[in-house]
């Protein structure tokens, strides 16, 4: 429906000029978490190394045996066709993580793995124990409930224009609620890898130097010698306001067509819950 110059909208429009096109609001939403989750090398690495994990265990029947006896859950794949479904994958890491990692141990001492799976088996491991890890998944787990709740809706067949303007308003909102919680949730992680027996702080990384010439302007990058400063800054607000920006761009469209239709230039009307609406509110 996209294409405007071969596709449907170029056809329909071609029969009537005045006909308005909306992008699916699904669609748009799935588009934006994937922009996301290529906005900085770490979230590259969480969703990865994400992936690395649902691989190892699927593709022998002996270790996704070990893993469901650890643990009685199933991981799941990552989906590009269904961004927000990646709390499904996501989920498992959060609710037992300790017992993820014992299966990765017992697969390591039952079984004869590779040279390679053995290596790749030990840097899984010591990457979900790492205090980085548990500062992501406490993120991304946040972000992608309120995310995978609007999905939901915008995909019911009653929804109307206007209330999906005003679901992704409240998406919106609850993002920049996350981005303006910080410390919370640094405290929410400690004391989870503390309860864990995890790592509890970040790994000291070298600072990196970007040279510049005379009179250049500063790079888009902070530097700081504090590293949970430094997390803070170029991964968890880079990664945050790239998918707030990236809802907006592919939301504005709706939200003008939606204005433009109705007049309104001051806000929606009031008492006005419609059911998808009530849904999100009660998820």
């Amino acid at each position: 429906m996209a294409g405007i110059y071969n596709g449907a909208q170029a056809h329909i429009l071609e029969k009537n000029p005045f006909a308005l096109y909306i992008p699916c609001g699904a669609h748009s939403l799935n588009l934006a978490g994937v922009h996301a989750a290529e906005s900085c090398a770490e979230i590259k690495t969480f969703f990865g190394n994400i992936q690395a994990l649902y691989m190892f265990f699927s593709c022998s029947p002996a270790r996704w045996k070990i893993l469901h006896k650890e643990t009685a859950l199933s991981l799941h794949n990552l989906s590009d066709t269904r961004w927000s479904a990646h709390i499904t994958a996501v989920k498992p890491l959060v609710k037992k993580p300790r017992e993820i990692i014992a299966a990765l141990d017992r697969t390591v001492n039952q079984l004869d793995l590779t040279a390679d799976m053995l290596n790749q088996t030990k840097l899984l491991g010591k990457y979900f124990k790492s205090f980085e890890s548990v500062v992501l998944l406490t993120i991304w787990y946040k972000t992608l409930q309120n995310i995978d709740n609007v999905s939901r809706c915008l995909q019911s067949e009653s929804i109307t224009i206007e209330e999906e303007v005003i679901l992704i308003q409240l998406l919106l909102d609850d993002l920049g609620r996350i981005r303006s919680s910080w410390n919370c949730i640094l405290t929410e992680a400690k004391l989870v890898a503390g309860n864990l027996g995890f790592e509890t702080e970040y790994k000291v990384k070298r600072t990196r130097r970007v040279k510049k010439f005379h009179e250049e302007p500063s790079n888009t990058a902070h530097y700081h010698d504090d590293t949970e400063k430094n997390f803070e800054v170029n991964v968890f607000n880079v990664a945050l306001d790239h998918i707030v920006l990236q809802i907006q761009l592919r939301f504005n469209m709706v939200k003008k067509t939606y204005m433009s239709l109705h007049g309104r230039q001051h806000g929606f009307r009031s008492g006005e819950a419609q059911s998808p609406i009530s849904k999100k509110s009660s998820l």
